[in-house]
């Protein structure tokens, strides 16, 4: 059939094209049955809304733009999972883009979904060693009035809404978890690029510092959440050498992956077995003698607060007010059968 407009609809249904705009944007007071009809013959003959002329009437796309850096990234599953459900609760669709932690590809993908009249973006915001970002595109974006919220991290030059995890007190709470086990030699390694390594230094410095234990010497600070595990490997290994640590806390998943392949090839490293604690999913390890734990970051949770978040600020159509800053809680979680074992002894002894 030829282009099925609100009019083909509302003349197969016999009512007025006002009573099919009411029915397909769930407004204005029609009897369920007519909606139920309406609906139907929408369905029957395929009618798809014209955004763009939505867009210049004063209308919604439906239709959020979400942007993260990496396909691969095993946390940004459920993320995904928990802004397509919460979408879908509230009548809306999402365009998807990976930046494969490229900042001009997110500058691009800003314009692409612009172009196609998003009604909100939902960014996962990238910076690398130079700290470059994209903040003056998203303030240019925010003083507009789009809807922007950030997941996982955020740009503090930009105004916009936030949802991450408490990275400060995972790390906090890591570092003592690792003290109460009578660790006293603990290594961090993690990354200064942006809020969240510089939160989770956080986290473990003051927990070092409040036991008085703090030496600048066990921190390595020099990676980046786009360095590949092989790269993170081989700076490690010179710290791990030297310092050889009782413990070990990881800020990410490749550093996680890049300490745990560096201790299991090194005999001297081996010998010492260390804990080790990281962030974000790691499949259980069956094979590796080692006590091995991971926060397990709340991205399902993390990307319905999101849209939570949007749909609020696209509904009340707000601007210029206070953005909301949201902080969830990480689980610590065994992730090697020596360290379920430690935890259940602990248990036991308290």
């Amino acid at each position: 059939m030829g282009n099925v407009t609100m009019k083909t609809i509302a003349d197969k249904a016999g009512v007025s094209v006002s009573t099919v705009s009411f029915c397909l944007n769930n407004s204005g007071r029609v009897g369920e049955d007519t909606k139920k009809e309406v609906l139907r013959i929408a369905e029957e003959l395929n009618y798809t809304p014209n955004l763009s002329a939505r867009e210049l009437a004063g209308k919604k796309s439906t239709t959020i733009g979400v942007i993260i850096p990496d396909c691969a990234d095993l946390k940004n599953a459920p993320l995904l999972k928990g802004i397509d459900n919460s979408l879908e609760a509230n009548n809306y669709f999402n365009l998807v883009c990976f930046t494969h932690n490229k900042v001009e590809r997110e500058r691009a993908y800003i314009n692409l979904l612009r172009g196609k009249n998003v009604d909100g973006l939902i960014i996962f915001p990238y910076v690398d060693r130079k700290r470059t970002q994209n903040s003056a595109q998203l303030n240019d974006l925010v003083k507009q009035g789009v809807p922007v919220v950030f997941v996982d991290t955020y740009l503090n030059q930009v105004d916009a809404s936030w949802v991450i995890t408490d990275n400060y007190q995972a790390a906090y709470e890591g570092t003592k978890f690792l003290l109460d086990h009578g660790h006293r030699k603990i290594a961090y390694i993690g990354g200064l690029y942006h809020i969240v390594g510089q939160e989770r230094l956080r986290g473990y410095t003051e927990a070092m510092q409040e036991a008085d234990l703090y030496d600048k010497n066990w921190i390595y600070s020099e990676c980046q959440f786009g360095d590949s595990v092989e790269d993170i490997s081989d700076s490690v290994k010179t710290i791990l050498a030297a310092e050889r640590p009782e413990a070990i806390m990881a800020f990410n998943y490749n550093s996680t992956l890049a300490v745990i392949n560096t201790v299991k090839e090194n005999p001297y490293l081996k010998k010492e077995d260390p804990e080790i604690i990281g962030f974000d999913y790691l499949m259980p390890v069956q094979e590796y003698d080692l006590a091995i734990y991971t926060y397990n970051q709340p991205h399902f949770e993390m990307g319905k607060k999101a849209v939570e978040i949007l749909m609020e600020d696209i509904k009340n159509n707000k601007r210029d007010k206070a953005r909301n800053q949201i902080k969830l809680t990480a689980s610590l979680e065994a992730v090697s059968v020596k360290a379920a074992a430690r935890i259940k002894d602990n248990k036991n002894k308290r």
